[in-house]
């Protein structure tokens, strides 16, 4: 593609939450830009224009050696509230681990890796299967993606659905099928 990783993206993500905004208005997003720990920069909104606004003056990061997942399962948790197995007003306590939030029957895990093509210099592999690792119950949505605009795009669209009313990844087969009746 002739645009850049980060200008894809932000294309998409707003095509999202637009997208999700059509379906529900009561849909909320939020934006963490993780570096080598998360930075919480926007609080749940259910308006998509703000996230589009924020997302224009998002400007790409430094290269980045390692990062732990850790501290965003952190963040996350210290700004939601999931609802433990369905039970109103349980919420998750503060130290909640990831292996903690992926057992919670309302917190799932879709992930869209972006990535520069595969090179000696990048580990795309070796990131792509901790990301895979850490759904033990194969409950998420894991894509990964270098630079095909389509690709990111209908992935992106694969994520619309509600994680509880789609079917697990491994099932799930998209195909546009041509009208056979006559006309």
């Amino acid at each position: 593609s002739k645009h850049s990783p980060l200008f894809m993206i932000k294309r998409v993500i707003e095509l999202f939450a637009h997208n999700k905004h059509k379906i529900d208005k009561r849909h909320e997003f939020a934006l963490v830009v993780f570096h080598e720990v998360p930075l919480w920069v926007r609080n749940f909104t259910n308006d998509p224009k703000e996230i589009s606004s924020f997302l224009e003056d998002l400007n790409e990061t430094r290269h980045c050696e390692n990062c732990d997942l850790t501290s965003l399962f952190d963040a996350i948790s210290e700004h939601t509230h999931i609802p433990e197995v369905g039970r109103e007003g349980a919420f998750p306590p503060p130290f909640l681990t990831l292996k903690q939030m992926m057992q919670l029957l309302y917190f799932f895990l879709d992930i869209l890796y972006v990535h520069e093509p595969l090179s000696e210099a990048n580990c795309c592999q070796e990131v792509f299967n901790a990301f895979i690792a850490l759904d033990d119950y194969v409950q998420s949505y894991v894509f990964e993606v270098s630079r095909n605009a389509t690709k990111l795009h209908n992935y992106m669209a694969k994520l619309l659905a509600h994680p509880l009313q789609r079917p697990l990844q491994h099932m799930a087969h998209y195909k546009l099928k041509a009208d056979e009746s006559p006309s």
